[in-house]
């Protein structure tokens, strides 16, 4: 009477599936209502349509993450118009000292007299190549993980204040820059890690497979089974079908 399929080779199930992935890793259990808005739009987007066509999901399965990732990145873009100077400025108190007119050789300078002049201060640049290893900051950092993306995927990575936090945190816990280039470069190097996102860079699982795979040179052997079905987690009582 009834032939059954596995949930996995459903269209519909597989497109849930990507897009419960992305959830997680996108969207922390705080971010319901967040998730639930993104859904929402995905629904009604042109990926969405394109995909729920398809006969096998998976293949679309970066374009999907892309539309949640620049989906993110909108929704954290400052609306047009507002800035600082639309925003009221705070009283002066009455006690303020006000700033005085010195001219000093033809030139007009305003200042506090009683403060030292403070010395310009050269701006750092941002670019990896113009600084050695050892002194790049969480910027050079950002800018050598997008640039890695851009090369594997030849598309721009949105990058968030939460992906700034999480590298800045990579690094104090490295306390070596050249170690942390290296690991980034192992973990664009290796095609298990996918996607390839901050968040999973700096996850406590792949920094320890990225140790083990620097002292042994192999990754764990979970990793390396090609037959591996995507599992149904239950997680918080979400359905098998995330459009349902």
């Amino acid at each position: 009477m009834y032939l059954l399929e596995e949930l996995h080779t459903v269209p519909v199930i597989a497109h849930s599936e990507i897009v419960h992935e992305i959830r997680k890793e996108l969207f922390g259990s705080d971010e319901r209502e967040v998730f639930a808005n993104s859904l929402a739009d995905y629904k009604d987007s042109e990926v969405y349509t394109t995909v729920s066509q398809e006969s096998d999901p998976n293949a679309h399965k970066d374009k999907v993450r892309q539309w949640f990732v620049q989906w993110q990145g909108e929704t954290h873009v400052e609306e047009p118009g507002q800035s600082m100077s639309e925003q009221p400025k705070p009283p002066q108190p009455s006690g303020r000292r006000k700033p005085q007119v010195i001219r000093e050789e033809g030139v007009e300078k305003v200042g506090d007299p009683t403060k030292p002049e403070k010395a310009k201060r050269k701006g750092v640049s941002k670019n990896p190549d113009e600084a050695p290893v050892e002194d790049w900051n969480t910027n050079h950092f950002r800018a050598y993980f997008m640039r890695h993306y851009q090369d594997k995927y030849h598309s721009a990575y949105s990058w968030t204040e939460e992906d700034q936090k999480t590298m800045h945190k990579m690094r104090e816990t490295k306390g070596d820059n050249s170690s942390l280039k290296e690991a980034l470069d192992k973990f664009f190097s290796i095609d298990q890690f996918a996607p390839k996102t901050v968040r999973l860079f700096g996850s406590t699982n792949t920094q320890a497979v990225l140790d083990e795979f620097t002292r042994t040179g192999k990754l764990p052997w979970y990793m390396n089974k090609k037959d591996e079905k995507p599992s149904l987690e239950d997680d918080g009582g979400v359905d098998y079908n995330i459009f349902s």
